[in-house]
Protein backbone atom coordinates (compact mmCIF):
# COMPACT_ATOMS: atom_id res chain seq x y z
CA UNK A 1 0.00 0.00 0.00
CA UNK A 2 2.74 2.48 1.05
CA UNK A 3 4.09 1.91 -3.08
CA UNK A 4 0.11 2.40 -4.57
CA UNK A 5 0.55 5.60 -2.39
CA UNK A 6 4.08 6.55 -3.57
CA UNK A 7 2.37 6.37 -7.25
CA UNK A 8 -1.32 7.10 -7.15
CA UNK A 9 -2.15 9.22 -3.88
CA UNK A 10 -2.43 12.25 -5.59
CA UNK A 11 -5.50 11.15 -7.50
CA UNK A 12 -7.19 8.71 -5.21
CA UNK A 13 -7.91 7.43 -2.00
CA UNK A 14 -7.00 4.62 -0.87
CA UNK A 15 -8.32 2.63 1.65
CA UNK A 16 -6.77 -0.28 3.75
CA UNK A 17 -3.20 -2.07 2.79
CA UNK A 18 -2.97 -4.10 6.34
CA UNK A 19 -1.71 -7.39 5.86
CA UNK A 20 -4.48 -9.58 7.65
CA UNK A 21 -1.26 -12.32 7.83
CA UNK A 22 0.86 -10.00 9.08
CA UNK A 23 -2.43 -9.24 12.04
CA UNK A 24 -2.59 -13.02 12.80
CA UNK A 25 1.39 -13.82 13.16
CA UNK A 26 3.30 -10.65 14.37
CA UNK A 27 3.67 -9.98 18.07
CA UNK A 28 2.08 -6.49 19.05
CA UNK A 29 5.29 -4.93 19.20
CA UNK A 30 6.19 -5.73 15.47
CA UNK A 31 2.62 -5.23 14.42
CA UNK A 32 2.16 -2.02 15.77
CA UNK A 33 5.43 -0.67 13.91
CA UNK A 34 4.22 -2.33 11.13
CA UNK A 35 0.76 -0.21 11.44
CA UNK A 36 2.77 3.20 11.95
CA UNK A 37 5.43 2.22 9.09
CA UNK A 38 1.69 2.33 7.07
CA UNK A 39 0.38 5.27 8.73
CA UNK A 40 3.58 7.50 8.28
CA UNK A 41 3.84 6.54 4.24
CA UNK A 42 0.41 6.97 3.54
CA UNK A 43 -0.69 9.71 5.74
CA UNK A 44 0.92 12.57 4.55
CA UNK A 45 -1.01 14.68 2.03
CA UNK A 46 -4.66 13.11 3.38
CA UNK A 47 -6.55 10.45 0.86
CA UNK A 48 -6.00 7.31 3.39
CA UNK A 49 -7.95 5.86 5.44
CA UNK A 50 -6.37 2.87 7.59
CA UNK A 51 -8.03 -0.72 7.39
CA UNK A 52 -7.35 -4.10 6.71
CA UNK A 53 -6.35 -5.23 3.01
CA UNK A 54 -8.81 -8.33 3.26
CA UNK A 55 -11.62 -9.10 5.31
CA UNK A 56 -10.83 -9.73 9.03
CA UNK A 57 -10.94 -13.70 9.48
CA UNK A 58 -11.60 -15.16 12.61
CA UNK A 59 -8.03 -16.69 12.95
CA UNK A 60 -6.40 -13.27 13.09
CA UNK A 61 -5.23 -11.70 16.50
CA UNK A 62 -7.93 -9.98 18.00
CA UNK A 63 -5.34 -8.08 20.18
CA UNK A 64 -3.74 -6.79 16.76
CA UNK A 65 -7.29 -5.64 15.53
CA UNK A 66 -8.03 -3.62 18.07
CA UNK A 67 -4.27 -2.42 18.23
CA UNK A 68 -4.76 -1.26 15.04
CA UNK A 69 -7.70 0.59 15.63
CA UNK A 70 -6.00 2.57 18.69
CA UNK A 71 -3.64 3.62 16.91
CA UNK A 72 -5.61 4.23 13.96
CA UNK A 73 -7.61 7.11 16.61
CA UNK A 74 -4.21 8.17 17.88
CA UNK A 75 -1.66 8.45 15.19
CA UNK A 76 -4.27 8.85 11.62
CA UNK A 77 -6.31 11.56 12.35
CA UNK A 78 -6.24 14.79 9.80
CA UNK A 79 -6.60 18.19 11.50
CA UNK A 80 -10.29 19.79 10.27
CA UNK A 81 -10.71 22.29 8.13
CA UNK A 82 -11.17 25.58 9.25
Amino acid sequence: VTKFKRLYGDKIAILGGVDVDKMARLGADDFSKYVKHILDECAPGGGYALGSGNSVTNYIKVENYLLMLRIGLKYGRYAKRA
